[in-house]
């Protein structure tokens, strides 16, 4: 569809004022509207569709929500400098009823249908969840509730999350909270403007440097201080430019067409050269910096104007309705058959632009362009009303539990798969020195230890059943996606914590029986693990930590006296281009039925599993008691998936009953007893 620029030129109210994450609504002269930032918004918002759709084909367009944040602090701190040139202060209430009008109309038809969705579709478990998304989404907390539950943005799980792209706006939404306040406070204390540049210049480079210096990944993603550096990158743009810094219209032909075309070429250039590994980080300067030299050129240079074509500019419109959209259908579709050809969602985002023209039309122009102040009270009435009535509808699904009446005996089986899991709160932390214990007692002091990821949190019923059982007491040290080991590095904090812990407690001569598991081969890639050595250097597992922190697990038990047991992994399979052993791929939830042999599936194809256990195997064997749970749990070469809750963890249910290898550990542990007794 072609849209020439001329169209917009008579609606500067519709032109201009449209970020995809705070779209400028306020009436501004028709002079600062400028099509190419608005094209801009295009470049950036079409990347992530890409992504979100086919991440193989553009692995970097994640990116594009970077840009967003540089357009959004450019555009939205140009308001507030405006304001504050010509009244000395900052309207607030004029400020954020025009957010309010231009951001909520949509977002509230996205809850809507988001929900709704869900009723037919999700578990109640799921819907549960959904619920608190809900409101989270709302009051714009939903990244802190993000960071709290689910953790890295690039997760597969993630896939599945159909309100997971509004812990942007989330972020947008915390920074018009606090930039309007921060403004006010400094014109009122100083009404200068070098006190506002320095107060600019604090933000974005405070923010940076925290970006750099905070290690967790998932918080550095999710977290407002550490993302804002790249909101105030187009602020100091836009202060520069208010207070006569920098001229754009006077720029000569070369130095205009060398900013457009540099950053052009670098933020194209971002979109396939940035991963998700480690982001963010230094790697983000690159698409922030092309955006912040695109936006400092003129808009006569030769990539701007290429920004101002027709097309492009329409995209850049309808550009916030697009991010909304496109993201619940590509879940949902992910949900709905979680195995489907790439060309669903081809489908889905064709779906997201149509949603996107009308939603448009019909639902954020009526409640942006209403020009009567009697209108414009009762419309903030109406949206106000409105999220109150989402926010309560979120509540009420979580406090009923997801409404689980409203489901089919199928989809209540299906729940049971995902969410059979070790409930913790039936162990008792004990402190034990400066390391804390979980125990199956109050009191005494543990017989057994038991250490690793979630792959020994898998067993936790069933060591507390045997414990009980044969009268011992035993500790369980362990944390999800964390090596467990001396000398192991992890920028997740709880992960440093148990890894302390476990090195306190080796130290302690009392401990006399450890139990490892770990997802041996899960972590050989990993660059966010390391092994610090004796002489201090570090080495990421990727580049050959996880075998010096496997030979470091064999000195440290070498002549100790102390008994080691080792658990293999189960069998696991989290590749796309292998059988992946996640049972909810095998089915659609438009099934009625589970049909058993559906489920039973050969070893691996992935060596990753196979090869974990080999070296484990290899460098513990001589120090430990090495236990293998494939014979039994996969007889004859052959797994029965329905025994797992997804693609590498087993059932707790299914654990607490048929784990039987987990008894050898006690059995053996009773026989060095009685030998030592007999002694």
């Amino acid at each position: 569809m072609s849209v020439p620029v001329a169209a917009f030129r008579g609606a500067p109210s519709v032109a201009f004022f449209f970020l995809i994450f705070d779209p400028m609504t306020q009436q501004e002269p028709h002079s600062y509207w400028r099509s190419d930032i608005t094209g801009l918004r295009a470049l950036a918002v079409l990347p992530v569709l890409f992504f979100h759709a086919w991440p193989n084909l553009l692995p970097g367009g994640f990116v594009g929500v970077d840009v967003f944040f540089v357009i959004s602090g450019y555009l939205i701190s140009g308001i507030l400098f405006r304001q504050l040139q010509k009244t000395g202060a900052v309207h607030f209430g004029d400020f954020y009823a025009k957010r309010i009008r231009r951001i909520i109309p949509n977002l509230l038809c996205v809850l809507i249908f988001t929900m709704i969705v869900g009723c037919f579709f999700l578990t109640p478990g799921e819907f549960h969840d959904l619920g608190k998304q809900i409101y989270s989404s709302t009051f714009f907390y939903q990244n802190f509730r993000l960071l709290k539950e689910l953790g890295d943005y690039f997760a597969v799980s993630a896939a599945q999350q159909p309100l997971l792209h509004l812990w942007s706006l989330a972020i947008e939404e915390q920074f018009y909270i606090v930039f309007p306040l921060l403004c006010a406070l400094v014109w009122k204390l100083r009404s200068n403007v070098r006190a506002m540049g320095v107060m600019v210049a604090a933000v974005t480079f405070g923010s940076f440097a925290a970006c750099l210096l905070v290690k967790d990944q998932s918080f550095r993603f999710y977290f407002p201080l550490t993302r804002s550096w790249e909101l105030g990158v187009g602020i100091l743009l836009s202060y520069a430019q208010h207070f006569g810094f920098w001229r754009p219209d006077s720029q000569s032909v070369l130095k205009r067409n060398v900013l457009s075309l540099l950053g052009g070429g670098i933020l194209i250039v971002s979109l396939f050269v940035v991963r998700e590994e480690n982001f963010p980080g230094p790697e983000t300067l690159m698409p922030t910096l092309g955006a912040l030299l695109i936006l400092s050129a003129s808009p006569k240079a030769h990539f701007n104007k290429l920004l101002a074509w027709g097309p492009i500019v329409f995209i850049g419109l309808i550009s916030y309705s697009l991010y909304l959209w496109h993201w619940p259908l590509l879940a949902y579709a992910n949900i709905i058959a979680p195995v489907h050809a790439p060309w669903w969602n081809g489908v889905m985002l064709a779906v997201a632009f149509l949603l996107s023209v009308a939603a448009y039309r019909y639902v954020e122009t009526p409640f942006r362009t209403v020009r009567q102040p009697q209108d414009k009270k009762r419309a903030l009435v109406v949206l106000i009303i409105g999220l109150l009535a989402v926010t309560g509808l979120g509540q009420w699904v979580r406090h009923e539990d997801g409404l689980p009446q409203r489901t089919t005996a199928f989809m209540r089986q299906v729940e049971l798969l995902r969410e059979d899991w070790p409930d913790r709160d039936l162990l008792q932390k004990v402190k034990i020195g400066e390391a804390t214990v979980e125990m199956n007692r109050e009191a005494g002091f543990p017989e057994i230890l038991f250490i690793g990821d979630s792959h020994m949190e898998q067993y936790i019923y069933r060591i507390v059943k045997d414990a009980d059982e044969r009268n011992r007491t035993v500790g369980i040290l362990v944390e999800g996606g964390c090596w467990v080991a001396p000398g192991v590095l992890s920028e997740d904090q709880g992960c440093s914590r148990v890894i302390r812990d476990f090195e306190h407690l080796i130290q302690d001569p009392r401990i006399k029986h450890v139990v490892l598991a770990q997802k041996w081969g899960g972590y050989l890639d990993s660059n966010k693990i390391k092994f610090r050595d004796e002489s201090g250097k570090e080495v990421s597992f990727a580049d050959g930590g996880w075998k010096l922190a496997m030979q470091s697990l064999k000195t440290r038990f070498e002549g100790t006296g102390r008994t080691l047991h080792v658990i293999l992994d189960v069998p696991w399979d989290e590749s796309e281009t292998h059988s992946n052993y996640d049972p909810l791929r095998r089915f659609t939830r438009f099934q009625t039925t589970l049909n058993e042999k559906d489920f039973l599936v050969p070893l691996p194809g992935d060596t990753s599993w196979s090869y974990g256990n080999d070296v484990a195997r290899s460098v513990l064997g001589p120090v430990a008691t090495i236990v293998e749970p494939a014979p039994i749990h996969c007889p004859e070469g052959r797994c029965n998936l329905l025994n797992y809750k997804d693609d590498d963890h087993l059932r707790a249910s299914y654990a607490k009953d048929h784990a039987v290898w987990i008894d050898s550990i006690f059995e053996d542990l009773k026989g060095a007893s009685d030998e030592s007794k007999d002694s």
